[in-house]
């Protein structure tokens, strides 16, 4: 199963060729990029609802694109009503050391066996890769790990990053690696990081490939036919501020009389929508349909303010489009700052300006759009993704050799 090949882990809460999760789709891809030189296993869950963790996948194991996949059940689904009991109380006061241990359990996956298998089987792997700091998988294996382990955080400036269980997760774990400069210094910021821990890895964006035909495509172009056409991508939810972009798209269309206007909403959908005309939100599509949906965007949304890199931000300027984004994330203003590829708005008064003006101004669309290719193609590269990758793996397997002889 493993060729001879030096053998690695990925530890992950989801995982899988069908979700939307953005550390997910990082995760997934990077580990597939290493395969070409690394024995790959990931141990996740076996969820794929990162709402409810109901055990959906069989446990075992699988093969998926080069990779060994170990999959493990998830004790407990997640009780979302008990969960924000705990968790909204964050906002307002510290919660004691028990009961971040225990709002950590109920965020999930609840995978203790996960846990037990990482802690029996540490000496078969040369290093293993941890993502996203706040699952109970990242927080129950790192301390097991310490700097056996690659931590990739994917962190945003949210309430749950000021939990004090997360302090000595990061000041333990020597091997950080982030997706952005704003997110490193965050993390520095926070957790009081000598600026010599940590770097920025990023992730590689290849040219944009069609993929197989699919029969929803024809029925969306006839919707967006002589349309313009406004697109996000990404879970359809409040976290990823859809609820907002909801209710400014409504209101814009209706305050400006633009009929003209589509907003398409590509992904798994919990937020609950109104019937609306001009808003299309047909869930989970293919690659194929993505991309050409894409194709024919007029301008890209990103309207999280919670952010550590965003993937559909370099995927739609890979397409030579524009961006709009929340302005109350640093990251996505950053891109666009260093891309000039988009603008970004704070409030209602500053979506309707920037949106009418790329609404209004092709060639100013057309210029963002080939400057975010560029930016994408400049500093987006999987050779030195990979390089990165490999380079810590280097350092944390060297010593481990040399003991071991």
């Amino acid at each position: 199963m493993n060729s001879g090949k030096p053998r690695i882990a990925f530890i992950i809460q989801r995982y899988g060729e069908e979700l939307t999760g953005g550390s997910e789709s990082m995760c997934r891809q990077v580990a597939e990029r290493l395969a070409a030189h690394y024995a790959v296993d990931v141990l996740t869950s076996c969820a794929t609802d990162h709402l409810s963790w109901k055990n959906v996948l069989s446990p075992g194991l699988q093969e998926l694109n080069g990779v060994t996949v170990r999959r493990f059940r998830t004790e407990e689904e997640r009780n979302l009503v008990e969960f924000h009991k705990i968790y909204d109380r964050i906002f307002l006061t510290q919660l004691s050391a028990a009961e971040e241990e225990h709002m950590v359990r109920l965020q999930g996956p609840y995978t203790p066996d996960l846990v037990h298998y990482v802690r029996d089987h540490q000496q078969d792997y040369e290093a293993f890769i941890v993502f996203t700091y706040l699952y109970y998988t990242a927080v129950q294996t790192l301390p097991l790990l310490k700097s056996r382990a690659i931590f990739v955080p994917t962190v945003h400036d949210e309430t749950s990053l000021y939990l004090h269980i997360l302090d000595d997760l990061f000041r333990t774990t020597p091997h950080l690696l982030f997706n952005t400069e704003e997110e490193h210094f965050l993390a520095q910021r926070r957790f009081n990081l000598p600026s010599s821990v940590g770097r920025v890895a990023g992730i590689g964006v290849e040219e944009p490939q069609p993929g197989e035909p699919d029969g929803l495509w024809e029925k969306l172009r006839q919707r967006l036919q002589d349309k313009q056409v406004l697109t996000f991508v990404g879970r359809v939810e409040n976290a990823k501020g859809c609820d907002q972009l909801v209710d400014f798209f409504s209101r814009f269309v209706e305050a400006e009389q633009r009929k003209d206007v589509i907003l398409l909403l590509l992904g798994r959908r919990t937020l609950p929508l109104q019937p609306h005309a001009q808003i299309l939100s047909p869930g989970y599509v293919s690659d194929y349909v993505k991309y050409q949906a894409l194709s024919v965007t007029d301008v890209g949304i990103a309207p999280s303010p919670f952010e550590s890199l965003c993937m559909a931000a370099l995927e739609t300027w890979m397409h030579r489009q524009p961006m709009l984004v929340n302005g109350n994330s640093p990251v996505l203003v950053s891109q666009c700052l260093r891309s000039n590829g988009g603008l970004w708005y704070s409030n209602y008064g500053e979506f309707r300006e920037a949106l009418n003006m790329l609404l209004s101004d092709r060639d100013m669309r057309a210029t963002l759009g080939r400057q975010g290719r560029l930016y994408v193609e400049s500093n987006y590269r999987w050779d030195l993704v990979e390089q990165t990758y490999r380079d810590v793996i280097s350092q944390i397997a060297k010593p481990r050799r040399t003991q071991l002889s």
